[in-house]
């Protein structure tokens, strides 16, 4: 009697383990109880989803998604595939992979969120990243010659907007990025970025490429067709740019999406830039002074540029993040007081060396040809008694 208790117990065992299994296996909660995972797309599934935390209670940050190989390492073929990743609320998720190699006709791999595509045709080590906290990848092979290797991992980066899918933000900080299309695509695209009344918006690229036929553009919320409202006619890496007013628009002109893209971020700042050879004179307590972008001109400009503190008790100290002066042609001097001929504080200015006027009056002469640039930053301080 007892050997058949024990039976009867073993029996049950299995059936709760195969009904457990294939619950398993039905169930579109997928997770993992490590830390760490690496997906391979079984031909039995179609549709995975990645939770942030697994069943231990451990975070998900990151993993692999690829096809599916047997115990040989024989690639098996398959049907169309989802997998969801879905990260904790406030997060984002990003994804590059390493190869992508789908030359069948019937394969493809995409990334998807719920109001669009993220990439349909996804380029080797490009990283894509998510607005929200959910990303699907969608994938199908049907020849064993094809392969991707994609990994994604969760961020808590600012939100990530496409040109032309999205025409504004109202964040104090972000990210726009060029669209990834399947197909050449020219348009004319506008993107605003509104922060509060009393900042101002500070833009950097990473990545501009732009081949010939594509544009793109940096100007105020009004006047962009002269030269007020031009903030840059052609971004150049790494450079900031910052606006007037509490708003910036961003123009692409004819886009070819294949062949030229750019990918730039965006904070909010509250030291007003002050435009050279347009902006005349300041009386802030603060500020930034840089060139005017002077895309197309035909050579360098003189431009004064007066500073003067509120009080004859205050004194003007300045210093310059950047100083790329090249050209013969360009140069960047600092004087003391309203006598500008007589009182030579700095020429040129040392790239983060800081300069103090005697008198409450700082004056600046700059010619700038070329893609010369400076970057000067001043606040008044008090006289010493």
């Amino acid at each position: 009697m007892a050997n058949v208790t024990a039976r009867h117990n073993i029996l049950s065992l299995l059936i709760c383990l195969v009904v457990n299994a294939v619950q398993s296996e039905n169930n579109l909660q997928v997770v993992d109880r490590k830390p760490t995972a690496e997906w391979q797309l079984s031909p039995r599934r179609s549709d995975y989803v990645i939770s942030y935390v697994g069943r231990n209670g451990r975070a998900m940050s990151y993993g692999t998604i690829q096809p599916y190989l047997d115990s040989r390492k024989h690639l098996k073929l398959q049907t169309g595939h989802t997998v969801t990743v879905i990260a904790l609320h406030g997060q984002r998720i990003q994804i590059s992979c390493s190869v992508v190699n789908l030359t069948s006709s019937g394969s493809y791999l995409e990334f998807r969120e719920k109001d669009g595509d993220i990439a349909k045709q996804p380029v080797i080590n490009r990283v894509y990243t998510s607005k929200s906290n959910t990303m699907a990848v969608y994938s199908q092979i049907v020849k064993d010659a094809d392969w991707f290797n994609c990994k994604w991992k969760t961020t808590d980066s600012y939100p990530i907007h496409k040109l032309c899918h999205d025409t504004e933000a109202k964040t104090i900080n972000g990210a726009i990025q060029s669209m990834d299309l399947a197909e050449e695509s020219h348009r004319f695209c506008t993107f605003s970025i509104v922060v509060p009344l009393d900042q101002h918006v500070q833009i950097s690229c990473s990545v501009v490429s732009l081949a010939s036929g594509c544009g793109l553009k940096f100007h105020e919320e009004r006047g962009w067709m002269n030269e007020a409202g031009l903030i840059s006619t052609r971004p150049i890496i790494d450079r900031n740019y910052t606006s007037k007013g509490n708003k910036m628009v961003i123009q692409a002109d004819s886009f070819d999406n294949k062949r030229c893209r750019f990918d730039c971020t965006w904070k909010t700042t509250t030291t007003p830039t002050y435009r050279l050879c347009f902006d005349k004179r300041a009386k802030s307590p603060n500020g930034t002074i840089q060139p005017l972008d002077d895309a197309g001109m035909d050579g360098p400009r003189f431009c004064p540029f007066t500073i003067t503190a509120a009080r004859t008790d205050q004194l003007i100290r300045i210093s310059c993040s950047v100083v790329k002066l090249t050209t013969v042609l360009s140069s960047l001097r600092f004087y003391d007081g309203r006598d500008a001929g007589a009182n030579v504080i700095a020429y040129p200015p040392i790239a983060n060396k800081v300069y103090t006027s005697k008198g409450n009056t700082l004056v600046v002469f700059s010619w700038k040809f070329d893609d010369d640039w400076f970057d000067c930053e001043w606040a008044t301080v008090q006289a010493s008694s």
